[in-house]
């Protein structure tokens, strides 16, 4: 059967990667494609902030791992000695001595491959598939294929597709400073795990948030998260703090809201989240605490926003800019109705502080009319706010 081989860094992979395997399988009607992420390549030196070989092995699962008939290797990643093409060509061929073998390299590759080690051993066993990476490079491969064929008799198979403008060095680039292009590139699921890894420096793409957040809570309550980012938004403008943490952090309130008591439960245990006896028996209190611990362990918010998620439904003490504003978009977005709320959006637009105020009576009179007391965070909210002024 022909099999393929697609080597390389990794680092990340990404769907440009993604369209020369899916290529290469269909022109090629390879049975199985290996996909070996390099521990040591000898070509070239990883460079300062490449995730561990194990890290770089999850990244190339998450990419390739559930599509057939590709299948991701660390023999690679095993080796203590440099990742030399031939000896992976070698433990193959064991393993596939009578099919026929064809190596997949970029051009830049194909055109150094002679300096390769072993290359004689490489030419005799395998069948070379190159493929561009950009325009241009159809022309540097036909050049270097005529070399091949006529010095070495080597069999040459270019790949005709349509090169992503995307590179795993461009990748890293923007990882911090344009996270939407990068998540775009790199897809969800690679994506999620470089964020929760803190791989490449990557920040967080409002988008990939806004799709994790609204399949996690459901339909009925897009509305709301929709509402709440757009008045955490406002009230950012207006007041002078992050709009982009005002935004992740109301994406993201209300990402546990939709699990069951024992799932609360079980997520505080395991996120090390100590309850008070009031929290330990609500479960709108309780969303909010592990709605802040999965906004940190899967999308890696900063402190500052897993504090105005974790108080976002009691609110507290010496509150931050954040949390006011993260607390009252969740009180006064235009999907809220109740008595008092036109006052409030009013209010909150001239004076933070005294609509928070507002926001927080309103919360103890509708806990009062209930028969319930508020939480203590509460009144120690009221208590500062009322002590320091509006």
């Amino acid at each position: 059967m022909p099999i393929g081989i697609f080597g390389g860094s990794f680092n990340p992979s990404h769907l440009g990667h993604l369209s020369v395997a899916t290529a290469a399988i269909d022109s090629l009607g390879l049975d199985r494609l290996y996909l070996i992420p390099a521990g040591n390549p000898p070509h070239k030196s990883l460079p300062a902030g490449t995730p561990s070989n194990e890290g770089r092995l999850r990244l190339c699962q998450r990419m390739f791992a559930h599509l057939e008939p590709i299948r991701v290797l660390d023999i690679e990643l095993l080796r203590e000695e440099p990742s030399y093409t031939a000896l992976t060509v070698e433990h193959l061929r064991r393993q596939h001595p009578s099919d026929e073998i064809f190596l997949l390299l970029g051009t830049d590759m194909f055109t150094s491959i002679e300096t390769w080690y072993n290359a004689p051993y490489l030419f005799a066993q395998t069948t070379l598939v190159p493929f561009g990476r950009q325009d241009g490079d159809l022309e540097k491969i036909q050049l270097h294929q005529q070399k091949l064929e006529q010095t070495h008799g080597v069999r040459v198979i270019p790949i005709q597709h349509t090169p992503l403008p995307v590179s795993s060095t461009g990748l890293r680039n923007i990882a911090s400073t344009d996270p939407d292009l990068f998540c775009r590139y790199v897809g969800d699921d690679v994506y999620g795990e470089i964020l929760r890894n803190g791989y490449y420096d990557a920040q967080q793409s409002l988008p990939y948030l806004r799709r994790k957040s609204y399949v996690r809570t459901g339909t009925k309550r897009v509305a709301h998260i929709q509402g709440t980012e757009q008045t955490a938004a406002m009230l950012a403008r207006r007041w002078g703090v992050s709009e982009t943490l005002a935004r992740q952090a109301a994406i993201l309130h209300d990402i546990t809201k939709q699990e069951d008591f024992d799932t609360h439960l079980h997520l505080a245990a395991k996120h090390g989240i100590l309850l008070d006896d009031v929290e330990k028996i609500s479960e709108k209190l309780l969303h909010a605490k592990t709605g802040a611990a999965m906004a940190k362990a899967e999308f890696s918010v900063c402190d500052q926003v897993f504090d105005a998620i974790f108080y976002h439904t009691t609110g507290r003490a010496n509150m931050t800019m954040l949390e006011k504003m993260l607390y009252l978009a969740d009180s006064c977005e235009p999907n809220r109705d109740f008595p008092g709320v036109d006052e409030l959006r009013t209010c909150a637009m001239e004076n933070l502080d005294k609509a928070l105020l507002l926001a927080l009576h309103i919360k103890r009179e509708k806990a009062g009319q209930k028969g319930r007391t508020v939480h203590q965070n509460t009144a120690d909210a009221i208590e500062w706010i009322e002590k320091n002024g509006t």
